[in-house]
């Protein structure tokens, strides 16, 4: 329901999910996790770098798990 968010585009919504190949993606405000299949991931700080030219799931390895976690709860709700 995107009610609230038509209403007020400043209230909070949910993390986007995307599907592309066999690879899953999920969008926050901040940050953009891309996982492949074999569990490899890709973090993106789009705070610092908009264009996603640097993988930071090393560096923010809790932000990737917690977004992973997000994305699989996601996931096992469609």
């Amino acid at each position: 329901n995107l009610s609230p968010q038509l209403a007020d585009p400043s209230a909070p919504g949910r993390a986007a999910v995307s599907y592309f190949g066999k690879r899953r993606s999920i969008r926050s405000d901040s940050h953009r996790l891309i996982v492949h299949p074999g569990g490899k991931m890709e973090l993106y700080d789009h705070r610092t770098d908009a264009g996603e030219t640097t993988n930071v799931a090393e560096e923010q390895a809790e932000t990737a798990a917690r977004m992973r976690k997000r994305l699989e709860e996601r996931l096992a709700d469609q």
